[in-house]
């Protein structure tokens, strides 16, 4: 079982700031992927494994309503649409950073488990 830290590159913050760019919305795929790659590898070296894995994503809170606990994911997806659109109502930016954060985590809790089960079938 893949617990925190979780495998690749998850977002998040410490007491430093963001980490791996703190929103799913904002993580580097492509370097995601490849320490993902590298992490599975590691925990199963062997890719004929039968070994039955889980990824407990419980802990990151990927949707926008479990985020509340997580405020800085909130703040931070509002903070990164105002800065592309500053004269932006704030309830149209408090639906699109929704809406880009759900996006974002998606695509990064697809793009993790296709990957984990096309290394590790």
């Amino acid at each position: 079982m893949f617990e925190a830290p979780l495998p690749g590159l998850t977002p998040g913050w410490n007491s430093s700031g963001p980490i791996n760019g703190g929103v799913p919305q904002a993580v580097d795929m492509a370097a995601h992927v490849a320490q993902l790659g590298r992490d599975i590898a590691s925990a199963l070296p062997d890719p004929e494994s039968r070994a039955v894995v889980g990824i407990d994503m419980e802990t990151w809170g990927p949707l926008w309503g479990m985020a509340g606990e997580h405020s800085r994911y909130k703040t931070e997806s509002r903070r990164l649409v105002r800065q592309r659109h500053p004269s932006l109502p704030d309830a149209d930016v408090e639906k699109q950073a929704q809406l880009e954060f759900e996006r974002g985590a998606r695509s990064f809790m697809e793009t993790t488990l296709a990957e984990a089960q096309r290394l590790r079938p």
